[in-house]
């Protein structure tokens, strides 16, 4: 981690939009896009035809906490991230949006799990943890469809919009 963030992560959901702040900068962002196919067998053919029947893009990253004072901090943080994999009575866990500069720009996510750990507890009757370690589970979620043009689209830091088109090298 490094450098001191204006990243939140927002419950999108919920009313009054809690959400938390990442104390530091992510040293790195995993992104796995899945494109699903299912086979279609031909008799006496060796490769089977293949039909793409959907996809999904999950994301992962790391995020620390330390604790200012002997306080609760940490932990507070860390669950607040845990409870947004928890559904209210009849409500499914809020979407969340990630306030990361134009990163993600209007992308919404489902966190899909939280793992946490917690060290450096302090011993003044509460015990809380001085210092946790979370990685974070993404899935994408979409009102409407999403097109590789759509992908393709980045905001510039002077606000243009590229395409990130790409030449036709084979003729």
């Amino acid at each position: 981690m490094a450098g001191v963030s204006d990243i939140f992560i927002v419950a999108i959901d919920e009313e009054g939009l809690p959400n938390v702040r990442m104390q530091f900068v992510p040293m790195k962002i995993n992104v796995n896009r899945k494109a699903m196919f299912s086979g279609i067998k031909i008799i006496g053919r060796n490769n089977p035809f293949r039909h793409f029947t959907g996809g999904e893009t999950k994301m992962t990253f790391e995020v620390d906490y330390f604790a200012e004072n002997l306080d609760s901090e940490a932990l507070e943080n860390l669950r607040f991230l845990e409870s947004l994999t928890y559904a209210y009575e009849d409500q499914a866990p809020s979407r969340v949006q990630i306030i990361f500069g134009d990163v993600f720009d209007n992308q919404l996510f489902l966190i899909e799990s939280v793992n946490y750990e917690m060290k450096t507890f302090n011993n003044d009757g509460g015990y809380y943890p001085r210092h946790g370690k979370a990685k974070l589970s993404f899935l994408r979620v979409t009102e409407n469809e999403i097109y590789p043009r759509d992908v393709r689209l980045i905001k510039r830091v002077d606000g243009s919009i590229t395409s990130q088109g790409r030449q036709n090298i084979l003729g």
